[in-house]
């Protein structure tokens, strides 16, 4: 079964969620370090991003509660953006529910406000003489 053009357009939300966090990462690293750095970092923020429940299911492997508390503190911390990850399913012609629609966009607007909130506190404290 085809997507139809407002299927597609609701699968695209999910992406665009998921870009916009990239993006407000991107601006608090830029706030404070080089564009090559700040590339960098981000780019690992979306790899760490996508494997984030993983992080957490081996930190549950380790048996130990300082690695456990750890891990727990990264999954927290960075964002968790298998919440957007919808690509297999859209491969195969499903629509992803109202729920995980704005579910995600509320993550994805607490998530960005606050990012974008330190990048504004670390930008205005950074000395440009």
């Amino acid at each position: 079964r085809r997507l139809v053009g407002s299927e597609m357009c609701i699968r695209d939300r999910l992406i665009f969620f998921e870009l916009t966090i990239l993006t407000s990462v991107a601006i608090l690293f830029s706030s404070f370090s080089t564009p090559a750095l700040s590339a960098l970092l981000t780019f690992l923020i979306f790899l760490i991003g996508h494997l984030s429940s993983s992080l957490r299911d081996f930190a549950a492997t380790l048996g130990s509660a300082f690695a456990e508390a750890v891990f727990e503190l990264v999954y927290y911390l960075l964002p968790n953006l298998s919440l957007f990850a919808f690509r297999t399913e859209a491969a195969h012609g499903m629509v992803p529910n109202a729920a995980m629609i704005f579910g995600s966009a509320a993550y994805a607007v607490v998530y960005i406000t606050i990012v974008l909130t330190v990048a504004v506190l670390v930008f205005s404290r950074r000395n440009f003489k």
